[in-house]
């Protein structure tokens, strides 16, 4: 009886109707809405990550360093707040969010690290300007947030060819 249901599933029934084989330009663009679709939940998944992650770290590192930011006044705490999101908005300015084919790690980790300092070391001399008087751990937590946004972005540019070329998505040589 086994026998008879696995013939009778493997054969084709001939009055069901069979769907159309997919042509090959509709396979294309299926295969590129797929990659668009993964490309861009890649690029939420990493901007939702940087963000949380630099705020932990940040709020550790003020924590380890005897800056109790939840207690102090706003103009205290606010360079501290501020650079975590200022880092995350200097990738995303510089296109550290773009995660493309043709570049490579070295290129996507330079605008990444171009990015983050150029927008944390606004941060830094704003909060110079305006009379911080704790500078060198500031400058600190500033270098230790640039150097968090990076490794992030070394892990996602790797996971990210890892996942593509196991999905058929990314060039081989590269």
């Amino acid at each position: 009886m086994t026998t008879e249901r696995l013939a009778w599933a493997e054969t084709p029934d001939a009055a069901a109707p069979q769907a159309p084989a997919e042509s090959e330009p509709a396979a294309r663009a299926k295969r590129v809405r797929h990659r668009r679709l993964f490309h861009r939940a890649m690029r939420i998944f990493s901007r939702a990550t940087d963000a949380i992650a630099t705020s932990l770290v940040m709020i550790g590192l003020c924590v380890a360093a005897g800056i109790d930011i939840w207690t102090v006044p706003l103009a205290a705490a606010l360079p501290y707040v501020l650079l975590p999101v200022v880092g995350v908005a200097g990738v995303w300015l510089a296109g550290g969010y773009r995660f493309r084919y043709a570049e490579s790690i070295a290129d996507h980790l330079l605008r990444v690290a171009l990015g983050a300092s150029v927008t944390m070391g606004s941060v830094f001399l704003i909060a110079l300007l305006a009379g911080s008087t704790r500078t060198a751990l500031f400058t600190q937590l500033t270098a230790a947030e640039a150097l968090t946004l990076f490794a992030l972005h070394a892990n996602y540019s790797g996971a990210l060819r890892a996942i593509s070329r196991l999905l058929g998505n990314w060039p081989r040589g590269r």
